[in-house]
């Protein structure tokens, strides 16, 4: 099984659930950023040039987190 959130909840002993982390923070984080330099500019389009001070949006590679789900079964 694997789950899709990174939910804290996920590491619970008990529970040890395999998930993918979409790092909305960071995601959300970014987004805010872009958003306030463009409000800053004044526009959505940057400068007349073309150019901006923005941040640019990158992806945001999310992250696996292996727990006993998926680690496989250890041998004696």
């Amino acid at each position: 099984m694997i789950g899709y959130d990174g939910a804290e909840a996920a590491g619970l002993p008990g529970i040890e659930l395999t998930t993918v982390d979409g790092r909305a923070h960071e995601v959300g984080r970014l987004a805010a950023r872009i958003a306030l330099a463009q409000v800053d500019e004044g526009d959505a389009g940057g400068e007349a040039d073309g150019r901006t001070d923005a941040p640019s949006a990158a992806p945001i590679a999310p992250r696996l987190i292996t727990r006993r789900t998926t680690a496989g079964q250890r041998r004696a």
